[in-house]
């Protein structure tokens, strides 16, 4: 079985939980393997809750995968150039000096009319336009390519 918790930016609740029980070594003792994901814009502020997480130790767990949301960029800069600031700083540097893993997800140019219409994925490659469709399905192969460096850490 898997469990997947999302908790919004900031969220101070499951912090001091994590850090209250040792959380990822509670999990890691009883044969559970805990994945921490951190998603990112190109906003350096996206990094307080990372760097609030790793110098608290609250839960940092081996498997961390730091994923810079390529759909967050708000202009046309490239990936590089969008996230070369957070890529320097020396929180997201500490953590993947640790291990942690960094992908890209990338950018899904409808994602606004799958959001407006309330779809899964899987349903706009049928319930979109010729070219939308086309536009999910090109995206989610990208997604599982991109998802390939951290797919033994996932369900």
């Amino acid at each position: 079985m898997s469990l997947l918790l999302d908790m919004g930016g900031g969220d101070q609740v499951f912090k001091r939980f994590a850090a209250s029980l040792d959380l990822a070594a509670l999990l890691q003792g009883e044969g559970i393997t805990p994945v921490a994901l951190h998603f990112f814009s190109p906003d350096i502020d996206d990094l307080a809750y990372l760097q609030d997480v790793e110098a608290s130790g609250a839960f940092c767990p081996a498997q961390t995968v730091l994923v810079l949301n390529e759909g967050l960029i708000k202009d046309a800069r490239p990936v590089d150039a969008a996230f070369a600031e957070l890529r320097e700083h020396s929180i997201y540097r500490a953590a993947l000096k640790r291990g942690a893993r960094e992908i890209v997800l990338p950018r899904l140019a409808c994602m606004q009319e799958v959001n407006s219409r309330r779809l899964s994925f899987l349903g706009a490659e049928k319930a979109l336009g010729l070219t939308n469709r086309q536009r999910v399905a090109i995206w989610r192969r990208a997604v599982a390519k991109a998802l390939a460096p951290v797919a033994d850490w996932l369900p």
